[in-house]
């Protein structure tokens, strides 16, 4: 009977520890949540470059370039409306998330878009270090 009590403590401690482990800060949260609106629903490169840092911030800072170099200004007044999706976030470590976006516009015959961000920790601040869409 004690042998029983061992175990299922255990088990409910380790199930414990897991759940607190795939939390996620909902600084982190609010950080992802903010790119995504910025560089789909609302078009705002430069809004979403504010949120970004290491490869993600030198690909929007390119984009921003190729923006202002054609004269368009950004955010654009007639964009389409989209729905964003949250499929799914993974921690990596401590100081690294997964997030996973789809991204669907109300226009017919546009493909679904997938996003996935990789959020980094520096010091108290969360940034999207990695970014990829596709198609």
């Amino acid at each position: 009977m004690m042998i029983v009590r061992s175990c299922a403590g255990a088990i409910i401690g380790i199930a414990l520890l897991i759940a607190a482990c795939t939390d996620t800060p909902p600084e982190a949260n609010s950080t992802a949540d903010q790119f995504i609106r910025a560089y789909f629903a609302d078009d705002d490169v430069a809004g979403a470059a504010k949120l970004a840092s290491g490869a993600a911030k030198i690909s929007l800072d390119a984009a921003l370039q190729r923006i202002e170099a054609t004269g368009l200004k950004e955010p654009s007044e007639d964009k389409p409306r989209v729905k964003v999706t949250l499929v799914e976030k993974k921690p990596v470590s401590k100081d690294v998330i997964g997030y996973v976006y789809r991204i669907d516009s109300e226009v017919s015959g546009i493909q679904p878009i997938t996003a996935k961000l990789r959020l980094s920790k520096d010091g108290n601040t969360w940034s999207v270090s990695e970014f990829a869409q596709s198609p």
